[in-house]
């Protein structure tokens, strides 16, 4: 089936359609080292709403900026790295969602676990403005009012979902096929009549980080991954690579969804996991390589992460 230039600018030129019947189109993308499905259904003249998911490290990238477009995305699992112009970073992890003018294109984004499973809602404001100033008696939505509310100056708004909002994202996950269509375009009004009613204050807005701290962070990881057998503290770290503690930690975890040191440790069993499986070396060499002079110590982290003693993973 032949892809339209529309969506090949909304979705990449790599695109590629599986199956399209009716509303329903569901895209496929193979990057080599990962790849992506995305199902997306037509609500009304304007107003697309997407599933996305992906194993991959590599992201959609749209092939040029569209005017009067909102994009409202929503993460369920896994994060979501977008560089805009001007070099700042926004990341959106489980449970967080962004809203985007496509007047705003994305310079290059990605996702720093090689998974993501999300939502994506497209609304033309010019193709259906005048279709949801009077869908429903009793029910009036002004997309103009609900972009500059939420995205002044073209901006992107990244924030943690509110309550309410956050309810309709998990319903929109779990609807039944049979009544998939129908039920996501009651979904979608109710989603932007809610956006409408909340106040600007209530949104708990997510920060920015410069490109400077992004690539300290990242560069730090790799540091942390190579060392395992050191145990390095975070004012080490901080001072060594010229960043202060708070930019460290939150940067930190914006990218990768956890604190440093828990980062450290699970990525220590993961290793040591690999270690026992693949050799074998005794359990109080493994738990030196990862950093660990104390095999006791090593165990019941182990145990913790892995849900089992090393001896017992190994038998498994």
């Amino acid at each position: 089936m032949e892809v339209t230039l529309r969506e090949r600018d909304l979705y990449g030129q790599s695109v590629q359609i599986k199956e399209r019947k009716g509303a329903k189109t569901i895209y496929h993308m193979d990057y080599g080292k990962g790849q992506g499905t995305m199902t997306a259904f037509k609500l009304f003249t304007g107003v697309e709403l997407v599933y996305n998911n992906f194993s991959s490290f590599t992201c959609v990238h749209m092939a040029e900026s569209l005017a009067d477009v909102i994009e409202i995305n929503h993460c369920r699992r896994g994060r979501f790295e977008c560089e805009f112009k001007g070099s700042s970073f926004a990341y959106l992890g489980e449970g967080d969602m962004a809203i985007n003018m496509l007047e705003n294109q994305v310079c290059y984004s990605s996702f720093p676990l090689g998974i993501y499973e999300g939502v994506s809602i497209l609304i033309d404001i010019k193709m259906v403005r005048d279709m949801l100033s009077n869908i429903i008696e009793g029910v009036s939505i002004n997309l103009y009012e609900l972009r500059d509310k939420l995205c002044p100056k073209n901006g992107c708004l990244v924030l943690k979902a509110p309550v309410k909002i956050e309810h309709i994202f998990q319903e929109i996950y779990k609807v039944e096929p049979k009544i998939q269509l129908g039920y996501l375009r009651l979904k979608i009004l109710e989603l932007l009549l809610i956006f409408s009613s909340l106040p600007s204050p209530s949104f708990k807005i997510s920060p920015y980080f410069s490109m400077e701290q992004v690539q300290k962070v990242k560069h730090i990881r790799q540091h942390l991954i190579k060392s395992l057998d050191r145990h390095i503290t975070l004012k080490e770290l901080a001072a060594e690579h010229q960043i202060s503690l708070t930019s460290l930690k939150n940067c930190f975890k914006a990218i990768y969804g956890k604190t440093i040191y828990a980062f450290c440790r699970e990525y220590r069993m993961q290793t040591a996991a690999e270690i026992i499986k693949d050799t074998p070396l005794p359990i109080t060499q493994i738990a030196g390589m990862v950093g660990y002079e104390n095999p006791g110590k090593f165990s019941a982290a182990f145990k913790k992460i892995m849900g089992m003693p090393p001896l017992e993973y190994r038998k498994k």
